[in-house]
């Protein structure tokens, strides 16, 4: 069996072990141990899947942020703060994975919310988005946003 494994081995060589080599020699005298890493493969491929796949968690916006966004827009409150988080959860989940807020300053927000109302709005149906809406989650996510 060993002189077999090592004819089919291309990367078996005299002067170099390889590691791989010998779990295969292990693993074909050990068949009962082939299940075992089989599972601990399986088991580490599906945590890191799952923990690839895991959703983003928006910020509960405070009192703090809705202050800082007041200085930007006068009159802007911690309820108008929580609203926009709220449409911008309801809305852009539509389409696509909700982003961070703070992935992205307040520039490039306002390049990307308008692209993204007007591609909502294009698709119609329940993801429609009027400007009152578009406005609320523009300044949720500018407020939000990575600081300039």
């Amino acid at each position: 069996m060993l002189n077999i494994l090592k004819m089919l081995s291309p990367y078996h060589s005299k002067n170099q072990p390889h590691h791989l080599y010998y779990l295969c020699i292990y693993l074909s005298m050990n068949p009962n141990k082939v299940s075992i890493y089989m599972k601990k493969i399986f088991v580490v491929t599906f945590v890191i899947f799952v923990a690839s796949c895991a959703s983003v968690k928006v910020l509960v916006p405070t009192q703090a942020d809705a202050d800082r966004g007041a200085k930007k827009y006068p009159g802007y409150t911690l309820v108008d703060l929580n609203q926009g988080k709220a449409l911008c959860e309801q809305h852009c989940t539509a389409c696509h994975g909700l982003k961070k807020p703070g992935s992205k300053t307040a520039e490039e927000w306002k390049e990307i919310v308008p692209e993204m109302t007007e591609k909502a709005n294009e698709d119609g149906g329940s993801t429609a988005i009027d400007a009152k809406t578009e406005d609320l989650i523009l300044k949720y996510l500018v407020t939000m946003g990575k600081p300039e």
